[in-house]
């Protein structure tokens, strides 16, 4: 039985600048929960001038996980993108991508929205376990905040980056096992189309979404964690970490409550990135190898939560690896006072 795929290396890349947003701002969207408080900090945001310049953030993401991993684009034998959105109807980001980057290897593109990071990685999980590829890129990217109405507060959440891993045989967190639930009833966004008058299209929250969130978000995060430890003949009890995918405050709190643990144990990203949409988990991952002092060959549960399809669960044993965040001053970002 082939080994285990492990996350050989990973990279994340952000605008320069970053925004501060203060508490008050989130209050006003329809993710909010009164009653799960703020902790202290202000939450920082990172936004694009362009949303075309994701595409660099994308190319260097990329270039420096196949740089930690000690690799080549040559050594890339299968690449998947999950971005979030698509910048038009043909989807062609995918082969884009490998093509700025001289990769030779097969591409495809999957929208699974901010959940696309853990569905990526189970893909390419599978795909190193069927032995026809040795080393598969993982690309997610996120500039979804130039979809939004200009006027939706939702905005006050959302932040632009990108984020790579590379997953093969080797040193790093292997991939134990991974479990996916559907999302699909959620509907907690809504697709505006133009119109003759002003042919502007949106993605907008439409209200009560959040309401719905709050009531069924617990049901489908123990679903999902329990799901990923069944198959692996694992217990709740026996996960020493857990990531969340946080893109509010009241997240891991809520996580925390529903899988009836310490909060203590699961890591939160909110008040660094805010949502960071696919992109978040791989950042989160190589956050949790910096900050959370984790030891060789605990188990780690890695959850990507989209709102509009699918959720899935990533179990992990964990290992160092060669991992970083980083902003690119290859483009300017914006600063909103």
């Amino acid at each position: 039985m082939p080994q285990s795929p492990s996350i050989l290396s990973a990279a994340g890349v952000l605008p320069e600048k970053r925004i501060d947003i203060k508490h008050h701002d989130e209050t006003a969207t329809q993710l909010n929960a009164n009653f799960y408080q703020f902790e202290t900090g202000t939450p920082h945001l990172w936004h694009l001038n362009d949303k075309r310049d994701i595409d660099i953030l994308l190319e260097d993401s990329l270039r420096d996980a196949i740089e930690y991993a000690r690799l080549s684009v040559d050594d890339i034998d299968f690449l998947i993108l999950s971005q979030v959105w698509s910048d038009n109807i043909m989807g062609q980001e995918s082969g884009l991508l490998a093509n700025r980057m001289g990769l030779k290897c097969p591409s495809i593109g999957i929208n699974a929205g901010t959940g696309g990071g853990c569905m990526a990685m189970e893909i390419a999980g599978s795909l190193i376990l069927s032995e026809n590829y040795q080393r598969i890129a993982v690309v997610t990217g996120c500039n979804y905040t130039h979809f939004f109405h200009e006027n939706d507060p939702t905005k006050q959440l959302l932040s632009d980056g990108a984020a790579s891993m590379i997953i093969g045989q080797g040193n790093g967190p292997e991939i134990i096992a991974s479990y996916s639930v559907s999302t699909a009833g959620y509907r907690a966004l809504e697709y505006v189309d133009g119109t003759p008058d002003n042919n502007v299209s949106y993605i907008r929250t439409p209200s009560g979404s959040g309401d719905y969130i709050l009531s069924h978000m617990p049901e489908t995060i123990v679903d999902c964690c329990t799901g990923v430890c069944r198959s692996a003949d694992l217990q709740l009890s026996d996960i020493d970490a857990y990531y969340i995918y946080d893109p509010v405050h009241w997240m891991h709190k809520a996580a925390a409550k529903a899988l009836q643990i310490d909060s203590k144990k699961i890591f939160s990203t909110f008040s660094r990135y805010g949502s960071l949409g696919a992109a978040l988990n791989t950042v989160a991952l190589i956050d949790m190898a910096k900050h959370f002092r984790l030891r060789d060959g605990q188990i780690v549960i890695a959850m990507g939560f989209g709102v509009t399809a699918t959720a899935t669960a990533c179990l992990l044993r964990w290992h160092d690896f060669p991992c970083q965040v980083s902003h690119t001053d290859r483009m300017n970002g914006v600063q909103i006072q």
